[in-house]
């Protein structure tokens, strides 16, 4: 298995919904190509908002096959008020993965 994924849209360098379904059409036609030999699974990383909020509605974020979902801003935030925002993260469905949620120093 592979997982192609990109930055979400509420990154600094986020793709936005068009480019990810045009993304994942292109990762389905290759695939059909690979057969068996190897499965891509089409993937985003998220960012976890202050209040653990994620990029996307709910129903688009079912579209990927791989979720995961990173800090990437709001580092100010107290260490309460950091684990909130993951837990609640790590709660949603879509999310399989946490990623980088290091302080950065």
């Amino acid at each position: 298995m592979l997982a192609i994924t990109d930055h979400a849209e509420g990154t600094l360098s986020g793709v936005g919904r068009e480019a990810l379904l045009e993304q994942r059409s292109r990762l389905r036609a290759i695939q059909t190509e690979l057969g068996d030999a190897l499965r891509l699974l089409h993937g985003v990383e998220l960012n976890i908002g202050p209040n653990g909020e994620l990029d996307y509605d709910l129903e688009f974020r079912r579209g990927f096959d791989w979720c995961l979902a990173s800090v990437h801003d709001h580092f100010e935030l107290d260490r309460a008020a950091q684990t909130k925002r993951i837990v609640t993260a790590m709660q949603d469905p879509t999310v399989r993965m946490i990623g980088h949620i290091c302080r950065r120093e």
